[in-house]
């Protein structure tokens, strides 16, 4: 773009216009990504709590459940196990609900890894259900059942509610994780909008150098000629090529420069053809004096012959 182009109040107002333009574009931007990151956070953070609501009801519901088999297994009465019956099925339908609805939300490998450890462990306990109910049976021998839920049952039901405690302890930092990367996403918006603001300060600073040069050097220049003026040179070159108030400044300085170099140059004129009429005067003068001493010559040689020729009458 050619500053010498455009007029001053439309460079001013181009400059203006640019700061603001640029200032509004920066924070539009900024309020625009910080919207964006704060509602995709608002999604990511209510998956993720429900994820982690679920996986507590999860862990409660299969803790609770352990318990009622817990209590059959190690119980050698039946009625024990006719009374929890119902209530164990009724949780063990609710629990693969739970597991399911986890199963589909879930996309971290480490929590479907932690899912199949869960099932594997689940699937263990309830063959161990089973050879419970078959050794109560068979044996019904209260040391032999003791020592299996002592050795076998209760390790194996505690190394599955410990897998569901590290399954809630994964959704949680994964919920923990999403926060962090959201409020870094944040930072980032931030930063990006600082860095934004510094280029455009930076630039600002460096528009107005160019600027303030702009207008600077046209008054040195036209400042420079008014006092060559001043000085009686009208001989200066002007750069007139300007579009701005500066150019039309400059061009009424020439024309100045130029009427006062024609003015000079008619007085100069005036005076030489003042010299010469006066040389021309000088030398009708002299030929005047010249020719009236010649004539009062004459006349004295003609008042001599009149003297001689009166002697000679007498």
């Amino acid at each position: 773009m050619d500053l010498t182009r455009m007029r001053l109040a439309t460079r001013l107002w181009v400059v203006v216009l640019a700061v603001v333009g640029a200032l509004v574009l920066i924070l539009v931007a900024s309020s625009v990504a910080g919207g964006q990151n704060r509602q995709a956070y608002a999604q990511a953070n209510a998956a993720d709590q429900a994820r982690v609501k679920l996986a507590y009801q999860w862990a409660a519901e299969s803790e609770a459940n352990a318990v009622r088999a817990y209590g059959v297994v190690v119980s050698m009465d039946s009625g024990v196990a006719q009374a929890y019956k119902d209530d164990i099925a009724r949780a063990n339908e609710k629990i693969d609900q739970l597991q399911q609805s986890l199963a589909s939300q879930i996309d971290a490998d480490a929590a479907r890894v932690q899912l199949e450890k869960i099932a594997a462990l689940k699937a263990k306990v309830l063959a161990m259900n089973s050879q419970a109910a078959v050794l109560k049976v068979t044996a019904k021998d209260a040391q032999a059942m003791a020592q299996f839920v002592a050795q076998e049952y209760r390790p194996a039901m505690q190394a599955l509610q410990q897998a569901h405690q590290d399954f809630v302890a994964l959704q949680e930092a994964a919920s923990q994780a999403t926060r962090e990367a959201y409020e870094e996403r944040g930072r980032t918006t931030a930063l990006a909008s600082a860095v934004g603001v510094v280029v455009l300060v930076v630039l600002l600073l460096l528009g107005a150098a160019l600027l303030i040069r702009s207008i600077q050097r046209p008054l040195v220049q036209a400042n420079a000629l008014a006092a060559r003026i001043a000085a009686g040179d009208l001989r200066a070159e002007v750069d007139t090529t300007r579009g701005d108030e500066f150019g039309d400044l400059m061009r009424s300085l020439q024309h100045m420069n130029q009427s006062l170099a024609r003015m000079v140059s008619e007085v100069r004129s005036s005076t030489d053809s003042i010299a010469t009429a006066s040389a021309e005067i000088a030398q009708g003068n002299n030929d005047l004096a010249h020719r009236t001493e010649q004539t009062s010559a004459n006349l004295q040689a003609a008042a001599a012959n009149m003297d001689n020729l009166t002697g000679t009458v007498q």
